[in-house]
């Protein structure tokens, strides 16, 4: 696998400031009120992303490397989107002459909690990923990917909900306008926990077939997907939880909370008790250690939640 890692990631790597600029002015979309134009971004991009995918996969040699290309490609393309609002009359953010480097203190401080959980995530990655290698193999990877990818769908579903809240809780913050954050963040976590409760019942009711989209079709390698992914599905109402919370605490200047979130959830407890899990699982209940494994991922979201109401 690692000629064709490195024709996917060099062409990535190259591509990164573009797709660096996309995240950037989504954010700038977002403080001006343009919801609209944010998600023309996402869908023109992704299916331009899609389009060019099946092109150089099907009609090209090119492998790892034109699907790579097309990611780039399709984000580079979605920019066009941007047009509108760099012509927009009601745009209000503009360049300014920095008179003091106090902006730059209050956005270092703002954004610890991100640094936080870039670091953390990739010795979350890191440590699992040797974890499971070691005890599982190559089977506990595939099933771990699949279920990783089923909370990047959830994800992608509910950081939508929840990310308007660091820009209009933010300003209403700014106002002390605490009945105005409190119903907003009423209403932000109804819409999350009810598309959260579709994906869960979903993923209960269908693992079979989600099993099958993510290519795994033959027995016993299905049987071992649809335990382990029924019981890490438990873990989804409480990592959007704590998604929340990281928002939240960092839209109301409580950095030092928001970073305790996601050091927990990113790392501090997930790879300990991943690791006690499986070995549990394969000691004392004499399992191929997958559903140890899902069941720490339940066991570290929850805990972050309990970890972070007690401090």
């Amino acid at each position: 696998l690692i000629n064709m890692s490195r024709d996917y990631l060099l062409i990535f790597m190259i591509g990164s400031p573009i797709l660096g600029i996309g995240l950037f002015m989504g954010s700038f979309l977002g403080v001006e009120n343009h919801p609209e134009l944010a998600s023309a971004y996402m869908i023109v991009s992704n299916v331009f992303n899609l389009s060019l995918d099946y092109i150089f996969l099907k009609y090209t040699s090119m492998g790892t490397m034109g699907a790579s290309l097309s990611t780039v490609l399709g984000y580079t393309i979605g920019m066009i989107v941007f047009y509108w609002y760099i012509k927009s009359p009601k745009r209000m953010v503009t360049f300014v002459k920095l008179k003091n480097t106090k902006p730059f203190k209050d956005a270092f401080v703002a954004s610890i909690p991100m640094l936080v959980f870039m670091v953390m995530s990739f010795f979350k990655e890191l440590g699992l990923n040797t974890i499971i290698i070691r005890y599982t193999s190559d089977t506990g990877l595939s099933v771990h990917t699949v279920c990783e990818n089923v909370l990047f769908i959830i994800e992608m579903v509910t950081d939508g909900i929840i990310g308007v809240i660091p820009n209009i809780a933010g300003i209403l913050y700014g106002e002390r306008d605490y009945f105005g954050i409190r119903a907003l963040c009423i209403k932000s976590l109804k819409y999350a926990f009810l598309a959260t409760i579709v994906v869960f019942a979903s993923s209960l009711l269908f693992t079979k077939q989600i099993s099958v989209m993510f290519g795994i079709t033959e027995n016993p390698l299905q049987q071992i997907l649809i335990n382990t992914l029924q019981l890490f599905v438990i873990s989804l109402p409480f990592h959007v939880w704590n998604k929340f919370l990281t928002s939240y605490y960092e839209t109301i200047e409580q950095t030092a909370q928001a970073s305790l979130v996601t050091f927990l959830q990113n790392g501090f407890l997930v790879i300990p008790l991943a690791w006690l899990g499986i070995y549990i699982d394969m000691n004392y209940f004499k399992g191929n250690g997958l559903r140890g494994l899902a069941l720490g991922f339940v066991s570290a979201e929850a805990l972050s939640s309990l970890f972070a109401y007690i401090y």
